[in-house]
């Protein structure tokens, strides 16, 4: 069935590749474009999950400058700027510019893309955006600022932090702003709700016991 479905193999290689399988991933996307190499159809929203898909994959294998070069080379060959492909490459080409230093660039990606998955209401995208614009922030002194960004993405997308994987990254990013702001009750409820990552951040004023 998969191999009839094109848009089957897409969502498995997206599986993959968020699960970091990269070689499953890798397998099943080179697998698409061989087929589609054959093929005299084109169908663009395939062609823009491939486009988005790939240079994902390139740096699970630790391949980031090359994820870099593909991910802006792609992102503006895209056919639907805004798509949820538009967004999982501004993510990763945000994520490299922050890594990289280039804070200004990276806050001009990311806010875009925020901007842009509130007005979609893709939630997903917009809470991982949002803690990496509240990091952005806490990382250039603004921690008022990076707390705001961390409270609205943990009360976004997975409303509740023990749903996934967002959800509970927001949670803690928010609890280790307000531990640093000496809102230690606070911080504390919100650690309790992942507990399998709590003792992360649980460190001297919140005893570990807690």
């Amino acid at each position: 069935v998969i191999e009839r479905r094109p848009k089957l193999r897409i969502a498995l290689c997206w599986a993959y590749a968020l699960l970091h399988r990269h070689v499953e991933a890798q397998s099943v996307f080179e697998q698409i474009t061989r087929d589609l190499a054959s093929s005299d159809a084109v169908d663009e929203e395939i062609m823009d999950h491939l486009r988005a898909i790939e240079p994902v994959v390139v740096a699970l294998a630790d391949r980031f400058d090359e994820s870099m070069r593909l991910a802006e080379h792609n992102r503006s060959s895209l056919t639907s700027p805004g798509s949820f492909s538009w967004d999982i490459l501004t993510i990763l080409l945000g994520t490299r510019f922050m890594e990289l230093g280039r804070f200004r660039e990276a806050h001009s990606l990311l806010e875009a893309g925020l901007q842009n998955q509130r007005e979609t209401g893709n939630l997903l995208s917009a809470t991982h955006s949002a803690c990496l614009l509240g990091t952005l922030e806490l990382t250039q002194g603004r921690l008022r600022k990076a707390t705001e960004l961390f409270r609205w993405a943990a009360s976004r997308g997975p409303h509740d932090p023990e749903s996934g994987q967002a959800g509970a990254a927001a949670a803690i990013y928010l609890a280790s702003a307000l531990y640093e702001m000496d809102e230690l009750d606070e911080a504390e409820v919100l650690l309790m709700k992942v507990p399998v990552l709590m003792g992360w951040f649980i460190r001297g004023k919140i005893k570990p016991e807690h």
